[in-house]
C-alpha cells in the first residue's frame, strides 16, 4: 500500500472501522513507513488538542448533527468518518504527500487557535482570480509544459516556484505573474471540468505563520474557505504560502489540492 492510500485511509483506521485485509495493510504500512507513522500520531494529537479545548466530550445538537449526517451521505471527502467530523470538523494528514489539514467544515465551528489566516490574506487571490476572468485578458505565457513555465518565471519573482504534482484531473494551460497584498505572485493556471483554476505562490513573509507547538515541524495546515462562489484552498509551506483558487465546488477543489501538493 502506497503512502497517498495509507493516507486516505488513515481517518478510518484511527476510528477503528478499518477490518480485515484494508485494516492488516493500513498497520504493516505503518510499521516500516516514519512519515505515515509521523502523520498517524499527528492526527491524534490534533485531536488531544481539539477534545482539550473543547473540555471533552460535547453534546452536538440535533441541527448539526443532521447537517453532519447530510454531508456525509455526500461524501465530500472519501474515509472521513462521523466521529472525526463531531470530534473537531476537520481532517489531519501531513507528510510529503499530503498535509496536516484543520478545514472548517460548518459555519461557527473554528480551526485551532493559530491556524487559521486573516481574511484579508484568503481574500488577496479570489479577489485576483475574479478580476482576471472577468477582463477576459489573455494568460501571461500560454504553455503545457510545467518547465517551461517554469523557466518563465525566473527573475519575475523573489523565490523559485514549486513544481506542482500532476493531476490527471488538471490541464496546465499557462501562467499569470500577478501583484498583491504588496508582493509579486506565481500563477500556475489550470482547467478543469471547463474552469479556470489558479495555482498561486507567493512570499509569507510577515504575513501568516501558523502556530502548533504540538504539531510536528515538517507539517502544513491546509485551509479551505469558500468566498462570494469560489473556493480557496491555502496552506504555508516554509517562507512560501500557496493558494488554490477556483469556482469550482468545494470538495472538488480540496480534493484537486491535495493531489497537487507539492513535496516538502
Amino acid at each position: 500500500m502506497s503512502c497517498r492510500e495509507t493516507i486516505a485511509r488513515l481517518p478510518l483506521f484511527l476510528d477503528g472501522m478499518l477490518e480485515g485485509k484494508e485494516a492488516a495493510e493500513v498497520r504493516s504500512h505503518l510499521e516500516v513507513c516514519a512519515r505515515c507513522r509521523a502523520e498517524a500520531e499527528a492526527i491524534r494529537r490534533f485531536e488531544k488538542r481539539l477534545r482539550a479545548a473543547a473540555g471533552g466530550e460535547v453534546a452536538v445538537p440535533e441541527t448539526l448533527s443532521r447537517r453532519i449526517d447530510a454531508t456525509l451521505a455526500d461524501r465530500p471527502w472519501p474515509g472521513l468518518g462521523r466521529r472525526r467530523l463531531l470530534q473537531g470538523a476537520g481532517i489531519a494528514v501531513a507528510g510529503s504527500v499530503a498535509a496536516l489539514a484543520a478545514v472548517a467544515v460548518f459555519r461557527g465551528l473554528r480551526a485551532p487557535p493559530g491556524e487559521t489566516p486573516p481574511a484579508w490574506i484568503l481574500e488577496a487571490p479570489v479577489n485576483d482570480l475574479r478580476t482576471f476572468l472577468d477582463s477576459r485578458r489573455p494568460l501571461d505565457i500560454a504553455t503545457a509544459d510545467p518547465a517551461v513555465l517554469r523557466r518563465w518565471f525566473e527573475g519575475k519573482t523573489d523565490f523559485r516556484p514549486p513544481s506542482p504534482a500532476a493531476s490527471p484531473e488538471m490541464l496546465l494551460v499557462g501562467g499569470r505573474l500577478c501583484y498583491f497584498l504588496h508582493r509579486r505572485a506565481s500563477s500556475y493556471m489550470y482547467r478543469a471540468d471547463g474552469r479556470y483554476v489558479s495555482f498561486f505562490t507567493f512570499s509569507g513573509n510577515g504575513l501568516w505563520r501558523p502556530e502548533s507547538p504540538d504539531r510536528d515541524a515538517a507539517a502544513r495546515t491546509l485551509v479551505v474557505r469558500e468566498i462570494d462562489g469560489f473556493t480557496h484552498v491555502l496552506w504555508r509551506d516554509g517562507e512560501l504560502i500557496h493558494s488554490l483558487v477556483s469556482d469550482l465546488p468545494q470538495r472538488r477543489l480540496t480534493r484537486l489540492a491535495l493531489e497537487i501538493l507539492p513535496d516538502a
